[in-house]
């Protein structure tokens, strides 16, 4: 499907049916926690490869409202709760408001720089979940390549951070 789709009354940027992923990840929020953990600064949580389009499944297990921002990259939004997004949903993103006990589904592509030792994180949005470690950390690497040790202030400092 190609076609201009109107925002706001403006057209905006034609949509193109993306051709499959190369890869999916599921990513849970609870609690504030990603995947079940709160954030370490010691540890990549995920491993991208440069290049590489993945599908993320985003489930909110929790009551509350997140807003899940990734750095270093952008997405489309696929669905949500199996349902195609609304117009405003269907440009580039680089945050995405989860219902709680809703899933949505993002289409993401990352960034060209790559470094194994330098994390990006993704995270809830909100500054009280964000303070209390509902974060996690990934890094991007060339094909082949394998992440980490990391390269931190806080670990050359010798500290991490473990959430609250």
């Amino acid at each position: 499907m190609t076609g201009w789709i109107a925002a706001g009354g403006a057209l905006a940027a034609p949509l193109t049916d993306p051709p499959d992923p190369d890869r999916r990840r599921t990513i849970t929020l609870q609690d504030n926690k990603v995947n079940h953990r709160r954030m370490n600064m010691a540890r990549i949580d995920e491993v991208v490869t440069v290049g590489d389009r993945e599908r993320w499944l985003i489930t909110n297990e929790h009551f509350l409202p997140h807003n899940l921002h990734i750095h270093n990259a952008r997405f489309r939004v696929h669905s949500i709760d199996g349902r195609a997004p609304t117009a405003e949903l269907r440009g580039w993103k680089d945050t995405v408001y989860a219902p709680p006990s809703r899933t949505v589904v993002i289409d993401v592509e990352f960034g060209t720089s790559t470094d194994p030792h330098l994390p990006y994180m993704f995270h809830c949005h909100l500054l009280q979940h964000e303070d209390q470690g509902m974060m996690a950390q990934f890094v991007v690497v060339r094909p082949g390549e394998e992440a980490g040790p990391l390269d931190t202030p806080a670990i050359r400092d010798g500290g991490s951070h473990d959430g609250h």
